[in-house]
């Protein structure tokens, strides 16, 4: 009962659906990526159409690419003209995903090294209380 208000969002967007989902399907995922017409507007909400359903066109691995993957710079009325004017691209949606991913990124930044800065490093995975019996 808590409207939503597509419009409020303001961090740049990478909208991803299925051709084949049962779940979701496309026609209905292109309409909430067109719902943030303030992003549409501003180029800072892209929207791909992969192939294969729910699960495969998601998992579809950057080193394989078994499914293509269909994009379009524009977001017109519709997903019937968004599918008319977008490119089959071979392999998966992951590779346009990153090149997305790094106009945005901003720079690199090394990653922690454990123990540093004061805080202990912990200790190997998966760790002791994964290993705890809780006792009824």
């Amino acid at each position: 009962g808590t409207p939503i208000d597509l419009q409020q969002i303001d961090t740049p967007s990478y909208c991803l659906a299925t051709m084949n989902d049962h779940i979701v399907l496309w026609p209905a995922a292109y309409q909430s990526a067109r719902g943030m017409s303030n992003l549409v507007d501003s180029k800072r909400v892209r929207f791909v159409l992969a192939g294969a359903g729910h699960v495969a066109g998601v998992i579809n691995h950057a080193a394989t690419g078994k499914y293509p993957h269909w994009v379009n710079t524009t977001l017109p009325e519709n997903h019937e003209q968004w599918f008319a004017g977008a490119e089959k691209m071979q392999g998966s949606w992951w590779n346009d995903w990153y090149q997305w991913l790094l106009t945005y990124a901003g720079d690199r930044i090394p990653a922690r090294n454990p123990g540093s800065n004061g805080f202990p490093a912990g200790e190997d995975a998966p760790g002791r209380y994964v290993k705890k019996r809780l006792e009824a």
